[in-house]
């Protein structure tokens, strides 16, 4: 057995000989340039094809993508493009040379899915890739309540990895589908007309087929009224739940009608760009089986104030000020007046945030967690907004906020 002294002087020896060998090696390496590593050169390809749809006709407005299918390391803009084919379906661009992954996205109004086609070589000029749609006709017959064609809307199917969609037209809709399972939702291009949208789940297609979308329901209709029993105009109606929702706004007179199939909804009002300051509402779910009236009042706890300046108490005109509601109270929103005045109806014992921000002042003030129990008359401070401001009820009061009268300002009160 080996002394352990000689045994040391033997690794130290086998150590410096392997320190010799690589610091050769980084030497040689570094002697070598650029040019002396052997680049894989970029082959340009020019690509050219037609979109068609499933007879044959060209198809104008199709957008075609290119992704290269073995991506590298960085990115490289030369193995992706996209290009939009013209008024003969036509196409063409330039590529590097080799395998891609292609996608053909037809227009919105042509009812056909977007295609993709995996693993095509493109490696030889010219190079062509031509595509022609496929799949089932679904052709739509819809009617209105009174049975009348719709006069236009929009479809749309969900199944698979398929989404097609198609304007509807005279009452006459087509989509072309891969066979399978789909959600098909069907509605009128006037979303406030009252005729409602409606989703059909799990229709299964196997062949071309025609069906009838009947856009009907029960009659419901009423009044919407706000502070004092006046009939509120241009305020937006509506009833919805998973399969229809349809909604109307307001005449002169405050009244609403809408059509929904028979079922559970929900129901929500906003009272429109003429009363901004009051906040829009949901309300709780009702079955409707039959034709009905159902009025919404939308008075509530009056809150008014002045928009100030926290550093000198000067009222601020111009400011755009929010209530932001929790949960299902609503939100509103006005400008402070010349003298920085404004003011809310909001929904008694709702809980809101008030909000005043000016971007291009650099100002923003913040009310958090207010509840709604009476009538109130407070401030919103304004501080520099270099970071988010939030002035809490405990915060405005300190910083000694007033009203027009120089009086400390009354805050809502929290519910007992």
């Amino acid at each position: 057995m080996a002394a352990p002294g000689i045994a040391r002087v033997a690794r130290l020896r086998s150590a410096r000989r392997f320190a010799t060998a690589f610091t050769l090696l980084l030497l040689a390496s570094a002697s070598l340039s650029c040019s002396d590593i052997a680049l894989k050169p970029k082959v340009p390809v020019r690509v050219s094809g037609m979109i068609a749809d499933r007879d044959g006709a060209p198809m104008a407005g199709a957008w075609i993508a290119f992704d290269n299918a073995d991506p590298t390391y960085p990115y490289d803009p030369s193995t992706h493009a996209q290009v939009q084919t013209d008024a003969a379906g036509a196409y063409a661009v330039t590529l590097v040379a080799g395998r891609y992954d292609v996608s053909a996205q037809p227009p919105f109004s042509s009812g056909y899915a977007t295609a993709r086609v995996r693993g095509v070589e493109l490696r030889t000029a010219p190079a062509t890739f031509s595509y022609r749609f496929s799949g089932l006709k679904v052709t739509g017959v819809v009617t209105v309540p009174g049975g009348a064609p719709l006069a236009s809307g929009a479809a749309s199917a969900y199944g698979g990895n398929s989404v097609a969609s198609a304007y509807i037209a005279s009452g006459v809709f087509s989509l072309f589908l891969p066979a399978g399972s789909y959600q098909v939702t069907v509605g009128p291009s006037d979303y406030e007309s009252g005729i409602p949208t409606r989703t059909y789940f799990g229709l299964r297609f196997a062949s071309d087929t025609t069906l009838t979308f009947s856009l009907d329901g029960y009659l419901v209709g009423g009044t919407v009224t706000g502070p004092g029993g006046q009939p509120l105009i241009g305020a937006r109606v509506g009833g919805t739940n998973l399969r229809a929702r349809s909604t109307a706004r307001t005449n002169a007179s405050g009244a609403y009608e809408v059509y929904v199939p028979g079922g559970d909804y929900d129901w929500f009002v906003q009272p429109g760009i003429l009363n901004s300051n009051i906040v829009s509402r949901i309300f709780p779910t009702t079955t409707v089986t039959a034709p009905q009236t159902k009025d919404f009042d939308l008075s509530g706890v009056t809150w008014s104030g002045t928009v100030r300046l926290a550093s000198t108490g000067e009222p601020v005109p111009s400011i755009p000020v929010s209530v932001y509601g929790r949960s299902a109270y609503g939100t509103a929103y006005v400008t402070s007046g010349p003298a920085g005045d404004f003011s809310f109806v909001v929904k008694q014992y709702g809980i809101y945030d008030v909000r005043a921000e000016s971007y291009e002042q650099g100002l923003e003030g913040h009310l958090e967690g207010m509840e709604a129990v009476n009538d109130s008359i407070f401030d919103v401070l304004l501080s520099p907004s270099s970071g988010r401001v939030l002035l809490t009820r405990r915060q405005a009061r300190a910083s000694g906020g007033v009203n027009g009268s120089g009086t400390r300002t009354g805050w809502p009160s929290t519910r007992p």
